[in-house]
């Protein structure tokens, strides 16, 4: 028999690096690492994710750490942690209980690892209205997990309950052309409002993006690599392909630009409209997360000498966790999601229990892509 492989030789980094820790800080010692998940509205918008799983560590990170973050206290129970330059929400502080964690996406394990984590229950169930991703990770290894529908203890859910809110998201019609999908992080430094799509109108230039099987929602998908990871600290990230030109400031009704605009060159420009901070993760690349709360918001490009029509049309991402939708957290009303059990850069994701559940996907289930594109 192998030898478990030690948590030690592992490493604890956000995108940009300024957030790093030894392994040694997480509490578990061996992989895969015990992980609390929490499915409620707040992990899920202060993150912009849809899977927050967070890993106890062991000890207060050094204050030089802490120091290099911006701290987002939104009850006396809970502080939330993100690395003031890239985002990252990498820490977590339960003040009540003196314990703290950290995000699952950041911890880098050495290399044989084949899972990070070991998920041991889903809580909050209920905060998703729809179930979230908990159908498909119900039983990690064929293990079925306790379903916590309100907290993290008691208040169980039976998996066929689960599946029902899914199936009951499906039945939320079409929204009308010219009503909007509110989209905002926790604290509401972030709103936005996002018009139904128009995949069939290309009149404009506009190009329909290539993975998008309903003409009248935007594409989503889910991503694994490690840019991904590091930049909003869940080891799954569920992204929106949306026109820049369906986004605007629900503060203002004018468009929003989430990244540089073409008479804007300076990367670490702030949005007058909104609490909206960036960070360039390549030449042309910035991702943009609210400076309050953390949240991350949009992936988007930049070119120079780009046309403002041009400009306008371009897809950026947005992140799924921050919209507001009738049916729940996948938006499956607004949004048309990739191919079943198709996710971007999987093979970078460095857990093969959650790998072989996404890959399983809906159909098994009953809500294949079909079945999730009739509404």
């Amino acid at each position: 028999m192998a030898s478990p492989l030690l948590t030690s030789e592992a490493r604890l980094n956000c995108l940009c690096g300024a957030i790093t820790l030894p392994g040694t800080y997480l509490l578990s010692s061996t992989f895969p690492v015990s992980t609390i998940t929490c499915h409620c509205n707040p992990c899920r918008q202060v993150t912009g994710g849809l899977l927050p799983i967070f890993a106890w560590l062991n000890a207060v990170p050094p204050s030089a750490v802490i120091a290099s973050t911006t701290a987002y206290h939104f009850t006396d129970r809970c502080t939330r942690y993100f690395c003031s330059t890239c985002g990252c929400v990498c820490l977590v502080e339960l003040p009540k209980v003196g314990k703290w964690a950290c995000t699952a996406g950041i911890i880098e394990p050495p290399v044989g690892v084949t899972d990070v984590v070991a998920i041991s229950s889903h809580g909050y169930i209920s905060d998703t209205i729809d179930g979230g991703l908990v159908p498909l990770l119900m039983a990690p290894k064929h293990v079925p997990l306790p379903l916590i529908s309100v907290g993290h203890s008691n208040n169980g859910i039976s998996p066929e309950d689960v599946l029902h809110l899914t199936k009951a998201s499906l039945t939320h019609p079409l929204p009308a052309l010219g009503h909007q999908l509110p989209a905002s992080c926790h604290c509401g430094g972030v709103v936005l409002l996002i018009s139904r799509a128009n995949n069939t109108n290309t009149s404009t230039g506009e190009q329909p993006c290539p993975t998008t099987s309903n003409p009248s929602k935007h594409s989503a998908s889910f991503c694994a690599c490690r840019t991904c990871r590091l930049a909003t600290g869940m080891l799954l990230q569920g992204w929106t392909h949306v026109s820049r030109n369906t986004i605007e400031s629900a503060a203002t009704g004018a468009p929003l630009a989430l990244t540089l605009s073409a008479d804007a060159p300076d990367p670490d420009q702030t949005d007058t409209q909104s609490n909206i901070r960036r960070f360039q993760i390549s030449n042309d690349t910035y991702l943009s997360f609210c400076g309050h709360c953390g949240a991350t918001i949009s992936i988007s490009g930049h070119k120079a000498g780009v046309a403002a029509a041009e400009y306008n049309n371009e897809q950026i991402r947005i992140s799924v966790g921050i919209l507001r939708a009738a049916s729940g957290s996948m938006a499956r009303e607004w949004l048309a999601w990739a191919n079943d059990g198709e996710v971007e850069w999987l093979e970078e994701l460095p857990d093969q229990s959650i790998r072989d559940c996404v890959q399983r996907g809906w159909g098994p289930l009953g809500l294949g892509r079909q079945q999730q594109d009739i509404a």
